[in-house]
């Protein structure tokens, strides 16, 4: 999804200004957008799309010749995009007011449901019956009277579906109808050449990567690369969550909020404020389908506001409305935001990672110092950034919508001198800080905190830890600090084996060194030279090196007792779990994608391998192979 548009954006306004319009009044023209029927075709590619599927139609309409096959189109887009809507459009634009037949493939129980449709059709088609309320009829017309046969339409949703489990499965009992006109019926080959046929998909949101199923063993097995070659035009429709997605949801929530007040609206107007969070919203989960469900479950009555207490409840809206692909997901940060954050290459990196990460709707949780870094750069990135995030409509009853941003260690900061102070448990638990497989503070803990500050200080640090991973779905890891940590290996380290040990995603970006360039490598995850010698930890002995190995069990409790607490032993937890092994976790990410995701130093492909992991992940979507046809186009 593209970066929030700040408040004072024109698109904002634009779009605002035509869903507060006076309701009594005609609705509002958007500068530079010429209507197609009741559409809005705000790109170039949209309206050459619908001129090109209109003329289609209608050049076959009006030829008297017989034809040797059925006109085959196909329509494309995100769910709720408004697909049938779209024909309909195109049909009153060639003066047929009547809705096409429609046959959902879903509910299609065998081969002889769709027969009988096409069936009936043709014998409608020889009778050039006038248009009714069931079927649609172009009535071609010659010298003043009605051509020798009509034409249907007919309109196939999710032709794509499954038959009898088998992905596809529909696509090659069209071949022969598409093909030449023919098909089986009650054992007889009835014929119907002279026909409209429209597929509406319903796997794919652009033809572009409808096409790119010709590579899956199973759309090859159904025929689908046949299907596709028997297309004469298709139709690439863009949702409410494509851009320019506010000028999009304006008109959607217009139409829909009409629809709501009935023809005398009197002094019905929404409140902006509620308008900005709406059109503003992460994602629609279901499109166009969703922004009605939205206004259905509202209080709206004429001669009154639409004001945000006549939403609907939170968890009816999390229905329809989310942040995004990722929303409200925990993804764990493992950056050390000293020394290595100083280089511009990393400030720009994360930032580039954090804005997307923010944008398809997660939550990213950290657990240590954010004012550090020269400037403090970080603090202002992230103010700004956090403070551009929209109200969330979900979130209006209960006050608090779902953080942007968790640190473990925020409120703790705040009471304490020192981020490394032993907390009682009394303070965790007011504090809030969620530890869950550790026990608290014992104590026996507390008193060894005068005496070992370094044993309380790692025992402390390993649960912070263990509460982040425990808490997120996957981690990210860059940089941090290589040398001068006081433990007994990086801080990074233990994260990444707390990570790896719960088998969640992790994806490392090594080459802004630190740390995470020695993890990595420990990983696999670098491309081995000739006579290089793997790397490992070189950690001195520290004053908490002696104490540790004589506690083990309490820095190991419950199911953690096999982890390692010595450099040596993590390198080799690390060099087990590497990448290809049995025991790496898997994060959507092929071997090669790894390897330049962890060699790149470049901020943008760095984002765009994360973003291709985590959506393949948690979204059932791969950025690599959509083509975001509708995407990032400006206005006229």
């Amino acid at each position: 999804m593209s970066a929030p548009i700040p408040l004072d954006d024109p698109a904002l306004d634009q779009a605002l200004a035509i869903v507060t319009a006076d309701y009594n009044g005609p609705r509002p023209t958007i500068s530079g957008v010429d209507p197609f029927g009741e559409l809005f075709p705000f790109t170039d590619a949209e309206r050459a799309h619908l001129g090109a599927m209109r003329d289609l139609i209608e050049q076959y309409v009006a030829r008297q010749d017989d034809p040797r096959r059925p006109l085959s189109l196909a329509v494309f887009g995100p769910p709720g995009s408004g697909k049938s809507f779209a024909v309909e459009q195109i049909l009153k634009e060639l003066k047929l007011a009547a809705k096409p037949i429609t046959v959902n493939l879903t509910q299609a129980a065998d081969a002889s449901a769709l027969s009988g449709v096409l069936a009936q059709a043709q014998a409608h088609a020889d009778a050039a019956m006038p248009a009714t309320s069931r079927w649609s009829w172009f009535k071609g017309k010659k010298n003043g009277s009605f051509a020798r046969r009509a034409v249907p339409v007919i309109f196939f949703d999710e032709f794509d579906a499954p038959r009898d489990g088998a992905p596809y499965g529909w696509l090659a009992w069209f071949l022969a109808p598409m093909q030449d006109g023919q098909f089986l019926h009650n054992g007889n080959v009835i014929t119907l050449r002279r026909a409209v046929y429209i597929f509406a998909g319903g796997t794919a949101p652009t033809m572009r990567q409808f096409s790119e199923f010709d590579r899956l063993p199973e759309f090859q097995r159904a025929k689908g690369p046949d299907f596709i070659s028997r297309l004469r035009g298709f139709l690439d429709l863009c949702g409410p969550n494509e851009e320019p997605r506010m000028l999009r949801r304006a008109i959607l929530f217009r139409a829909e909020l009409r629809g709501a007040i009935g023809k005398s609206p009197g002094s019905f107007r929404p409140d902006p404020n509620l308008m900005k969070s709406l059109l503003q919203a992460g994602r629609y989960r279901h499109g166009a389908r969703s922004i009605a469900a939205v206004v259905d479950l509202s209080d709206i009555r004429k001669n009154r506001r639409f004001e945000w207490q006549d939403l609907p409840e939170d968890h009816l809206l999390g229905l329809h409305i989310d942040r995004g692909p990722l929303d409200a997901k925990l993804i764990g940060g493992s950056i050390a935001f000293s020394g290595y954050d100083e280089t511009a290459e990393v400030q720009d990196m994360w930032r580039t990672v954090a804005r997307w990460l923010w944008n398809e709707g997660a939550t990213l949780s950290y657990a240590g110092r954010w004012a550090l870094g020269p400037g403090g750069w970080l603090m202002k990135f992230l103010g700004e950034e956090l403070r551009r995030r929209p109200a969330e409509p979900r979130a209006h009853r209960r006050g608090k919508p779902d953080p942007w941003l968790e640190n473990f260690l925020d409120d703790i900061k705040q009471e304490r001198d020192s981020v490394d102070a032993v907390v009682p448990v009394a303070d965790r638990d007011r504090l809030g800080l969620r530890v869950t497989f550790a026990p608290h503070l014992t104590d026996k803990e507390r008193e060894r905190a005068a005496s070992e500050p370094w044993l309380c200080s790692a025992l402390e640090h390993f649960r912070r830890r263990l509460a982040v991973t425990d808490a997120s779905v996957a981690r990210f890891v860059v940089a941090g600090a290589r040398s001068g940590h006081k433990g007994r290996f990086p801080g990074i380290a233990e994260e990444v084996m707390l990570t790896l040990a719960q088998r969640k995603p992790i994806y490392v970006a090594g080459a802004f060194g630190g740390a995470a360039a020695d993890v990595g490598s420990l990983l696999g995850l670098a491309h081995p030279r000739r006579g290089e010698v793997p790397l490992s930890f070189q950690a001195e002995p520290t004053e908490a090196e002696g104490s540790l190995s004589t506690i083990a069990d309490e820095l190991r409790p419950g199911p953690w007792t096999e982890l390692p607490i010595t450099a040596g032993e993590v390198a080799v937890f690390l060099k087990a779990h590497a990448l290809g092994g049995p025991q790496w976790p898997d994060n959507a990410l092929s071997f090669e994608e790894n390897r330049r995701l962890f060699a790149s130093n470049n901020s943008d492909e760095v984002e765009r391998l994360v973003r291709t992991g985590l959506l393949r992940l948690f979204a059932n979507a791969d950025p690599a192979t959509l083509s975001y046809s509708c995407r990032n186009f400006a206005l006229r």
